[in-house]
C-alpha cells in the first residue's frame, strides 16, 4: 500500500498518475482540512475482497452480510454488504456512503453493540413456550 499527502492539488495528480499507469491499483483520495491524501492498494487486498471470500466459505451472500466501519478502508466493505453502518465519529462521506448511521463512536466499542441492538430489533427471535 502506498499512502501519499500533500496539497489537495498534488494529491489528485498523483491519484490520476496511479489511475492511468497502474490500472489494477485501487485508489482513495480524501482529504484531511486542507491536506490530501491518496492512498492505493491492489484490487484484491480490500475489505470487500475478503468479506465475499469468508462469506463464499460460509455460504452467505452479500445481501445477507451486516458490517460496521468508521474510516475510508471500510468503503468497499459498505457498497459490497447488503448492510453498513458508520460509526458517529466518521467523516462525512463515510456516513454518506452506509446505509445506517450510528450515535456510538469506535473508541468506546458501542458502535457495534448498538448495530446489533438495531438489527436485533428489526428481526426479533420469537420467544418459545
Amino acid at each position: 500500500m502506498v499512502m501519499g499527502l500533500g496539497r489537495p492539488e498534488q494529491a489528485d495528480g498523483a491519484n490520476d498518475v496511479l489511475q492511468r499507469q497502474i490500472p489494477a491499483v485501487v485508489t482513495q483520495r480524501f482529504a484531511f482540512g486542507d491536506i490530501g491524501v491518496v492512498r492505493s492498494f491492489g484490487g484484491a487486498c480490500t475489505k470487500a475482497a475478503g468479506l465475499a471470500y469468508v462469506s463464499a466459505q460460509l455460504g452467505l451472500r452479500a445481501d445477507e452480510v451486516a458490517v460496521v466501519g468508521d474510516w475510508y478502508n471500510d468503503l468497499s466493505m459498505f457498497a459490497w454488504a447488503g448492510r453498513s453502518f458508520a460509526m458517529a465519529g466518521a467523516p462525512d462521506e463515510i456516513r454518506e456512503a452506509a446505509t445506517d448511521n450510528l450515535q456510538a463512536v469506535a473508541g468506546n466499542g458501542g458502535g457495534v453493540a448498538e448495530a446489533i441492538d438495531q438489527l436485533l430489533s428489526e428481526f426479533p427471535i420469537s420467544s418459545r413456550g
